[in-house]
Order: structure tokens, then C-alpha cells, then sequence
């Protein structure tokens, strides 16, 4: 399974009553071949940080290359649990 991999970051702006954090996830596509040759996708799955998904679709296979990208989630609360 994927580790989960969520940094804060303290956002400053104009004053305002509460502190705002800016919140960042990861987005990690997984792409599953038939065979070593990586030609044919049989299936891939998404995990997306910021919106708290795991999707799937086809056939997860031993042949798979993965992708990472950091995003940006949106404002959350100071202990930075769940991005919205």
C-alpha cells in the first residue's frame, strides 16, 4: 500500500483571527502493464491525497510504473489532519 504523505506549511497573510495553514498532498498514479515490455496498460490506479481517494480501474499486474506529484490541497485547520 502507499504511505501517506501530507507536509503543512504556515501561510501568512493579513492578520485575521486564526492562523491559516496551506496544506500539500501528493497525487501517485500507478500504471499496470501486461508484460516486461511496458507496452500494453491492463490497468492503473490514483491516490489522491487532497481528496482522500484510492481508484482503480482493469488489472493490477506485477509490471507497473509509478508517478508522484506534489499539490497543493487547499487551506485546513492548524494540525493539518485531512485536506479538503
Amino acid at each position: 500500500m502507499l504511505g501517506v504523505l501530507v507536509v503543512c506549511v504556515a501561510y501568512f497573510s493579513l492578520p485575521t483571527e486564526s492562523s491559516a495553514f496551506v496544506c500539500y498532498g501528493v497525487k501517485t498514479t500507478e500504471r499496470y502493464y501486461s508484460d516486461a515490455t511496458y507496452t500494453v496498460k491492463v490497468g492503473m490506479c490514483v491516490e489522491n491525497e487532497c481528496k482522500g481517494t484510492y481508484v482503480c480501474s482493469g488489472q493490477q499486474t506485477d509490471f507497473a510504473q509509478v508517478t508522484t506529484q506534489a499539490m497543493l490541497c487547499s487551506l485546513c485547520d492548524p494540525a493539518c489532519g485531512q485536506c479538503n
